[in-house]
């Protein structure tokens, strides 16, 4: 059934580590200006004007696409 977890950790973990790091503090840093969409997993707190965005779903979406983009490059170089 495809590669498996151990396998994409090993191939992929810190690589996707450091793009959902970058993606979380990029998502967090720009909340405040914009307005994003949440997905479900993410964690938004609006009482009034003072706001709480933790995205975690948001960021690992990212990180996903980034490594495919990377991913991409690599194999079509």
């Amino acid at each position: 059934m495809g590669i498996g977890w151990k396998k994409f950790l090993a191939k992929y973990g810190l690589t996707f580590f450091g793009f959902y790091v970058v993606a979380f503090f990029l998502l967090v840093t720009m909340a405040n200006s914009r307005e994003f969409p949440t997905f479900p997993g993410d964690i938004l707190i609006n009482p009034g004007s003072f706001r709480i965005y933790l995205p975690f779903t948001s960021a690992g979406a990212f990180a996903v696409f980034f490594l495919i983009i990377i991913e991409i490059y690599k194999n079509m170089r």
